[in-house]
């Protein structure tokens, strides 16, 4: 059986991430959009510490160059088990964490002609299984969110929201590559990680002296994963916070793209922020979309 650390295939993954992120445009033009149109929300001003976003960018590409090359993983499945379970109760807990999320097609299964499957762009707030997020796909710039009780819904401004109370597999194309994307939600993915993948670890130490455990998963023998086939997490070393993950998604068990979660900040609970009625104006038109048809 061939060890999940052997160097070919883990380079050849970690290669190929680099490669993408380098075709990425500047995170600076979705920052901006962000802060303009929640100025209005005092609890959304805090977002001007999304200077960050711009270190977060740069410096996922050179922790993942680190990675590769001081990378001697050797058998630690017991203190990467650890490390993720800690990182799980951490995650659980009541704090609300905003990220970067940045989606690379890979490049056999994207030929670019449906923009709508190319690369997109989210800032995510999370806590838990419910999130929200702001995003930028093809031409399309929208919020979408889900609820504690697991609604979900959009918004393309703040005038108009659509709340959508039919099964998920009934989700319009456009909204359900973005909730794919954006609801992959921190506990679930560890809980699959334990279940499913193979997992070594090392501790490294970032550029900027900052410890580091790099955790990188591989599915097991025999098991499968809907959506996931690798994944690799930085781990604070001192928090047990995730402050970045690199997902390789498939779809139909193929590749789809890389999925790069980079931390921005982390805040006290806010539920409000996670409800469609808060990213929208007193007067604003909801929609209700149910299995064949619509109710205003």
């Amino acid at each position: 059986m061939t060890e999940l650390h052997e160097a070919e295939p883990v380079d050849r993954l970690v290669r190929s991430y680099l490669d993408r992120m380098t075709e990425q445009t500047d995170a600076t033009v979705l920052v901006s959009r962000v802060r303009a149109s929640r100025n209005a929300q005092p609890r959304l001003r805090q977002k001007r510490s999304f200077r960050w976003v711009m270190w977060g960018a740069m410096s996922a590409a050179a922790v993942v160059l680190a990675f590769v090359g001081g990378r001697q993983f050797g058998a630690q499945p017991l203190f990467a088990a650890a490390v993720v379970q800690d990182a799980r109760t951490v995650h659980a807990g009541k704090m609300d964490r905003c990220y970067l999320v940045q989606f690379v097609p890979d490049p056999a299964s994207w030929d670019g002609r449906n923009k709508l499957n190319g690369p997109s762009r989210s800032v995510l707030w999370t806590r838990g299984d419910r999130f929200w997020a702001e995003c930028e796909i093809a031409d399309l710039t929208l919020s979408i969110g889900r609820t504690e009780d697991g609604a979900l819904w959009a918004t393309p401004s703040r005038a108009k929201g659509i709340r959508f109370s039919n099964e998920r597999s009934q989700l319009p194309p456009d909204i359900a590559v973005l909730c794919d994307i954006n609801s992959m939600s921190i506990p679930k993915l560890l809980d699959d990680v334990l279940a499913d993948f193979e997992i070594r670890g090392e501790e490294v130490t970032t550029p900027g002296g900052e410890p580091r455990i790099i955790v990188w998963a591989g599915l097991k023998p025999g098991h499968t994963h809907s959506l996931i086939s690798h994944a690799m997490l930085e781990i604070d070393a001192k928090s047990n916070v995730i402050v970045r993950q690199v997902l390789w998604t498939v779809q139909d068990g193929r590749p789809k793209g890389t999925v790069t979660f980079t931390l921005l900040r982390s805040a006290p609970p806010d539920d409000a922020q996670y409800r469609l009625e808060s990213h929208l104006d007193d007067n604003a038109q909801i929609e209700v979309h149910r299995m064949g048809g619509q109710e205003s």
